[in-house]
This record gives C-alpha cells, structure tokens and sequence, in this order.
C-alpha cells in the first residue's frame, strides 16, 4: 500500500509531502527528516501503545477509546490557554 501527502508532526514542523509504502510488514518513507523517519518506523513496534491508559493510584490502566475522547476533551476544556495547531 502507498500513500502520499502524509503529514509528519514528529519535529512541529508539518511537513505534508511525505510518501508511506507499506510492504510485507515493512515502513519505508520517502521525504522525511531523520526524526520523522524514526517516527514512521515505531509504528509497528512491539513497544508502541495499542490501547489507550490512565494513570489510577499510580498505575497505569487500560481504558476505551470513548473514556480517552471524554477525559481530552474535558482537559481542552478546562485549559485556560489551549494550545492548538492548524495547517
């Protein structure tokens, strides 16, 4: 699988040039940086995060995907000077 156009947001920078290809469980891409590329790579890692967690009682718990949408929103709501990009 190829995709294009992909926006990297590893370095803040936003560059939406980069070229995935997928293949036979691999990642390459094309028009990235050195941390972008590091980025691109460690998504399939076997340490990256699969589900979404909070911390309870100083441990960390696995929750919904709905719980995490609540529990960011809540906390954009209640920032007193959010800080949002938009390309």
């Amino acid at each position: 699988m190829f995709s294009k156009n992909i926006i990297c947001s590893a370095c803040g920078a936003a560059c939406d040039d980069i070229q995935v290809e997928f293949r036979n469980g691999t990642i390459e891409a094309k028009n990235v940086c050195k941390i972008g590329n590091v980025r691109f790579k460690v998504i399939k890692s076997s340490q990256r995060f699969r589900q979404p967690l909070i911390r309870l009682e100083g441990k960390l718990t696995p929750i919904s995907w709905d719980e995490t949408l609540e529990k960011a929103a809540d906390i954009l709501v209640s920032a007193k000077r959010p800080l949002l990009f938009k390309k």
